[in-house]
């Protein structure tokens, strides 16, 4: 089976769309990487994006085209890795769009986020309408993952943790791999273990927060830390790491979850 993913972003980096070969299920299940490329926003839809991600700047009007304009963005860029990897959408049996993350409700974090009552309602605000996509390319598309895990009891986070026990848990060894996106998420897999085994949790901010720091020591001339080679040149702050550490969030035990 051949899937094709569109881009997805935290803005912890540029989107990223992948056509990959699967075969078997489970744990027996093979991949081969057919072809990928980052892309990035264009035009206005890049600097108005972040509208979305406040609530001092986004409006009922604003998410709505939001959602069909990054909708139609994603149906576009998976048109060009389909084409760039020489296959046509009849080679292609499903798509996957993780969406692009603006916005996350999780109950308990914020007393201004409760709506009915004294509590709010999990929940994600993920662009990128699947629709577009399906309609556009005409083939089957998988997308609003992060609502799909909330209404099965899950946090929504991360979103693929199954792709990564099927490929990557060890007979013998434990194994945690470790997801440094827009927010950080870790996935434990022990030893053998079944798919009830494995547990995933955010365990702090990631690359958003980096990003946002480079930016403001560079004076917005640079995007990201690219290979680490700023944060390699620096010394850790053991009073600032140690007050870090010692936020609530970061003592919580999991499963937790983490908003921008």
């Amino acid at each position: 089976m051949h899937g094709c993913r569109p881009p997805f972003r935290h803005f912890s980096g540029c989107p990223t769309a992948l056509i990959a070969k699967f075969s078997g299920s489970g744990r027996s299940t093979q991949f081969e990487i057919i072809d990928w490329e980052d892309y990035d926003y264009q035009g206005p839809l890049k600097e108005r994006i972040f509208d979305i991600f406040s609530r001092q700047s986004s409006s009922v009007d604003r998410v709505a085209q939001a959602d069909n304009a990054i909708g139609e963005y994603f149906a576009g860029i998976a048109e060009r890795i389909v084409a760039r990897a020489g296959l046509t959408m009849t080679d292609i049996d499903l798509i996957v769009s993780s969406g692009q993350v603006c916005y996350q409700v999780i109950d308990g974090q914020r007393d201004d986020h409760n709506w009915l009552g004294d509590r709010a309602v999990m929940a994600f605000l993920d662009m990128g309408a699947g629709a577009f996509v399906a309609e556009r390319t005409g083939v089957t598309t998988v997308s609003n993952l992060r609502q799909r895990d909330i209404a099965a009891g899950g946090l929504g986070v991360p979103t693929v943790s199954y792709g990564d026990w099927a490929l990557f848990t060890h007979e013998e060894h434990n194994r945690a791999l470790h997801n440094i996106g827009g927010i950080s998420n870790p996935t434990v897999f022990p030893a053998d273990g079944s798919l009830e085994d494995m547990f995933a949790f955010d365990s702090g901010p990631g690359n958003m927060i980096m990003d946002a720091f480079v930016g403001w020591i560079s004076n917005s001339e640079i995007a990201f830390d690219d290979g680490g080679r700023l944060a390699a040149a620096g010394t850790v702050n053991d009073g600032l790491l140690a007050e870090f550490m010692s936020h609530p969030f970061i003592q919580q035990r999991p499963p937790k979850a983490a908003a921008r």
